[in-house]
């Protein structure tokens, strides 16, 4: 239609690393099911042997990409941006409420030791995830020109640890720091990031509380 400019924008299944995220944590959380005692401890083996997958994967990504390298894999992995958030967040909370019901059952420090290592992992995860997608987003093309859409201070392109140092300080304060968003769709991912990291804080200080009342 006149007036109208039609997006393209990619659809399909998230990109190889997350894909094998997803399988590592089906496959081992079927496994842990056959030894576990229960469900949620299940659940944390699975997912912390593939959250270490994809970070290894994620490491192996950023050591020494450069803004051409972090362009071609923004390219490589334009499907699926919305799908991947959303899994991840599923996935973060059912992780989350395996690590309450294990919290629940903790009889001594050494029981509380795979929940809390699930806890750490789940925000290391959770955080770097959005920092792929900060990257991949502000590298990705459109109508030939690169989309950006942050602003860092500094005249040099950014790469991926300035991305990781973007989306932890969003992970740890919910909210930005000197890094501008002048794009409205990372403003919306960054407004779900902040929501996200938020929940997260309560869970944690909710678990606390329970935990240290149940010591009295």
């Amino acid at each position: 239609m006149p007036g109208i400019r039609k997006r393209n924008r990619p659809n399909g299944l998230p990109h190889s690393r997350f894909l094998a995220f997803l399988l590592a944590f089906v496959a081992a959380s079927g496994l842990a099911a056959l030894a576990a005692p229960a469900w949620s401890a299940a659940l944390m083996t699975g997912f912390d042997l593939a959250a270490l997958l994809f970070l290894l994967l994620a490491v192996l990504l950023m050591r020494g990409a450069d803004p051409g390298g972090i362009e071609r894999a923004a390219a490589r992995n334009a499907a699926g941006k919305g799908l991947l958030l959303a899994i991840s967040a599923a996935v973060l909370a059912a992780v989350l409420a395996a690590v309450a019901t294990e919290l629940g059952r903790v009889e001594t420090g050494g029981d509380a030791a795979m929940p809390l290592v699930t806890l750490a992992l789940s925000w290391i995860f959770g955080n770097t995830v959005y920092a792929l997608e900060y990257a991949h987003i502000y590298y990705e093309r459109r109508d030939g020109a690169l989309r950006h859409g942050l602003a860092f201070p500094g005249d040099q392109p950014p790469d991926y640890l300035d991305f990781v140092y973007f989306a932890y300080t969003v992970g740890i304060a919910g909210q930005v720091s000197d890094v501008a968003a002048t794009d409205r769709g990372i403003r919306r991912i960054l407004t779900g990031q902040a929501l996200v990291s938020y929940a997260f804080n309560i869970f944690v200080l909710a678990i606390t509380v329970n935990a240290a009342a149940a010591m009295l």
